[in-house]
């Protein structure tokens, strides 16, 4: 299957559990980028435990979750409330 065409239906099986991120932000490490979702402790010290990470082997797929977060965004602003 393509993987830029998604399908009309999707089964979803989670393997690992969902989790709450207080913030994200995006690296790069020897020419990969990660996105890493962050948690902050009760105290509010500048430490962020990351929950979650995704890691992209190029930039091209970074632009791809890009577009599709703004598609959805878009198609979020334009339902009727």
């Amino acid at each position: 299957m393509d993987q830029n065409i998604a399908p009309t239906e999707l089964t979803l099986d989670y393997k690992v559990p969902v989790v709450v991120a207080d913030n994200s932000l995006v690296l790069t490490k020897n020419g990969q980028y990660e996105l890493a979702f962050l948690q902050f402790n009760q105290l509010n010290q500048p430490v962020g435990q990351v929950v979650a990470a995704v890691r992209f082997s190029s930039i091209e797929t970074l632009r791809d979750l890009k577009n599709a977060i703004e598609e959805h965004l878009d198609k979020e602003d334009k339902k009727e409330p």
